[in-house]
């Protein structure tokens, strides 16, 4: 039993470590999929890197595959336009070429 939580905490800080996160950030940048490319790209102001997974790029991926593509899309157009702070999630992997995008986070203010 002793064995089974120790591979199981393992296994979930092993996840936790390889994701990154950035908090309070605005959408710099939005870069549309293209012909070879099956991703939507941004950027994020005060972002030098995105996840360490791909050194010193600032560039995030959401590949249309992902099932929340089109909320994602929509919710970083939106913030974007609306100058608005977001939460990004990464999944510690790449998505054509770039840090994966796992989960976007925006809290409404009053």
């Amino acid at each position: 039993m002793r064995k089974v939580f120790w591979l199981f905490a393992g296994l979930m800080f092993s996840s936790i470590a390889w994701c990154g996160a950035h908090n309070n950030h605005q959408v710099l940048t939005v870069f549309s999929p293209d012909s070879s490319r099956p991703c939507l790209f941004f950027q994020m102001d005060g972002v030098s890197e995105a996840d360490p997974i791909v050194a010193a790029s600032p560039w995030f991926a959401v590949p249309m595959s992902h099932n929340g593509y089109n909320l994602i899309q929509a919710m970083l157009l939106t913030l974007f336009t609306a100058g608005k702070n977001l939460n990004i999630k990464t999944t510690g992997g790449t998505a054509c070429g770039f840090a994966e995008v796992d989960s976007v986070i925006f809290t409404f203010n009053r």
